[in-house]
């Protein structure tokens, strides 16, 4: 035997180095589109999905920075205000008049429907003042198990 098949020299490392480094399959490579187009799905949703957030943010719960501007989260402090008094308000036919003792919010129009029961509702349109952006209005719907919902219109 000879002393060069017993110890492999750095060129023999090196050799079965670049051997063992085959380029990878056609597979591998046919992968990227997919994962490329895939990603660009991912991100085109969040774009849109954002994009309808911002048409009202209070609405949806996402009244935060990259969604929400500083009006919007004035709006949403607000909102939780209107949310407590109607939940803290003795009944549905006080909820207008407890919401307008505030000074905050102003009740344009209030309708109160089957006040002394659970399925009763009440329907308002509320103007209120917010900070760098003027007024704002919003429709708020009270149930009769103090769920609140709300959404924003025109005044």
């Amino acid at each position: 035997m000879s002393a060069r098949a017993a110890r492999p020299t750095i060129e023999d490392v090196e050799r079965r180095a670049l051997i063992t480094a085959e380029p990878r399959s056609g597979r591998a490579r046919r992968r990227w589109p997919a994962v490329l187009a895939a990603s660009a799905a991912v991100l085109g949703c969040a774009f849109v999905t954002a994009r309808v957030a911002a048409t009202d943010p209070v609405g949806y719960g996402l009244a935060f920075w990259p969604i929400a501007s500083a009006a919007d989260e004035a709006e949403d402090r607000l909102m939780a205000a209107v949310e407590s008094t109607a939940r803290t308000a003795a009944g549905l036919a006080e909820v207008p008049e407890a919401l307008g003792v505030t000074g905050e919010v102003e009740v344009l129009s209030a309708d109160v429907r089957d006040a002394g029961s659970t399925d009763g509702s009440v329907l308002m349109r509320i103007r209120f003042r917010v900070q760098g952006d003027g007024q704002r209005c919003r429709e708020v719907m009270v149930r009769g198990n103090a769920e609140v919902s709300s959404r924003r219109v025109d005044c």
